[in-house]
């Protein structure tokens, strides 16, 4: 469910994509070899108790044997790891001359997260890309940095902001309710003897693409009617290229003047930080203007935005807004929020539609009774986890077993003990939430 949705929308981006792909992989292919050459010399001689994936290939790996690209390399480290991880909990793969240790099972993952954050941190690839593309942010922070990010987004996300964030999702909502209103009496006016199934992915990615656009950019994208935004299709343009960036072993967008056209992100980088500077230099001469008549900034929807908050932090710690780290913030954290709120609401859905129990009169029942009838009248009191039991254990099972994000991908910066073992220092670690 989830990689069929982002199929949809990657279709719909520009066509070019075949000679770029075909520029990246030749350029990756190149320094692949080169990697492999180098990364044969320098590995120590040490045995290892992991199976390693076969059927590598010289300079390439296991590359080719993952089926549908980066993607969705998630579908083949699951089957790797029901063939290959029974009796250590891990297995070693291969991608483009560079080893992988991929981790499958909690008492593994304890030995690696145990050394988070300093002897284990991001796959450095992570960060060098994330700041390639979108700057320094909280998601792709590491140490110091990333506590000075935190300091400054962390307010925004306390009980006083959400309730402030409430009127743009109650916005969305309505138009998503009025579509499948729509859809459904069409739906019945087929007939009762005639079933037409309404595929209900676009619609919930549209939704999340619009909530997290509103509560984080001010931005009324309204994907969900049929709106085309030249942002929203930018940072889906960038986010299916970050998969290529972050296993490349080559950092081919740092080439003068051609890196970041030969996979198609130049343009979509600019046009979205031109956009992002844009609003917030509205925002901030909006911020400077309430101060001035002491007022609390609220948009047409009544509600405040991520950006607002920020910018508020910042003069409230008579700080400087860094323009940089707050366009990454905002592009990191609506990147993040419409990916996982896409992926566990379309899993929740799919799961419901599956569900032979009852469990979808029980929910309706719970939500009945928890909820007033007319949407406007919903409060934050109104969703606390009490009140709804169901529904948020519901929530968290999807979460526990169909996490959005399926892997991390780590890097030991130190020599670790592991799997009765050292794993050396610059080894690559997938943590395959499986």
């Amino acid at each position: 469910t989830r990689m069929k949705s982002y199929d949809i929308y990657y279709n719909q981006l520009n066509s070019s994509n075949n000679a770029t792909a075909l520029m990246v992989a030749s350029a990756i292919v190149v320094i692949g070899t080169m990697t492999a050459l180098f990364n044969k010399n320098k590995t120590k001689n040490t045995s290892r108790p992991w199976p390693k994936v076969p059927g590598a290939l010289p300079f390439i790996g296991n590359l080719h044997q993952i089926k549908g690209g980066p993607k969705k390399m998630s579908t083949t480290l699951e089957k790797w790891a029901d063939l290959y991880s029974k009796e250590t909990g891990c297995f070693e793969i291969n991608i483009a001359g560079v080893p992988y240790v991929v981790v499958c099972n909690e008492e593994r993952m304890k030995e690696v997260l145990i050394q988070r954050p300093f002897k284990v941190t991001r796959n450095k690839n992570f960060a060098v890309v994330g700041q390639t593309v979108l700057g320094s942010n909280l998601i792709i922070a590491e140490g110091d940095e990333w506590k000075m990010h935190r300091r400054m987004v962390a307010p925004s996300f306390n009980h006083s902001n959400i309730h402030d964030y409430l009127p743009h999702t109650k916005t969305v909502l309505r138009r998503l309710l009025q579509k499948w209103k729509r859809d459904s009496g069409a739906t019945e006016a087929a007939g009762d003897d005639v079933v037409v199934p309404v595929a209900i992915n676009n619609d919930i990615f549209s939704y999340a693409t619009d909530v997290t656009a509103l509560l984080t950019l001010g931005m009324d994208f309204d994907t969900l009617r049929g709106n085309k935004s030249i942002e929203a299709k930018s940072i889906l343009t960038m986010s299916s290229r970050m998969p290529v960036r972050l296993l490349s072993p080559f950092a081919y967008w740092n080439i003068p003047f051609i890196g970041q056209h030969i996979d198609g992100m130049g343009r979509p980088l600019d046009r979205l930080v031109r956009s992002l500077m844009q609003i917030i230099n509205f925002h901030e001469q909006e911020s400077k203007n309430n101060r001035s008549n002491n007022k609390h900034s609220k948009d047409s929807n009544g509600g405040s935005t991520f950006v607002q908050k920020a910018i508020a932090q910042y003069h409230k710690e008579s700080s400087t807004v860094h323009r940089n780290h707050l366009i990454g913030n905002m592009a990191g954290i609506f990147g993040a929020g419409v990916d996982t709120s896409m992926s566990t609401l379309c899993t929740v859905l799919q799961k419901l539609s599956e569900d032979e129990t009852g469990l979808q009169h029980e929910l309706y029942e719970e939500i009945s009774n928890a909820l007033p009838e007319d949407l406007g009248d919903v409060t934050l009191d109104d969703l606390q986890p009490e009140r709804i039991p169901k529904l948020k254990s519901l929530l968290f099972e999807v979460l526990r077993c169909y996490p959005p994000f399926p892997f991390s991908s780590l890097q030991a910066n130190d020599d670790i003990p592991f799997c009765g073992t050292t794993i050396e220092k610059g080894t690559r670690i997938f943590n395959l939430y499986h």
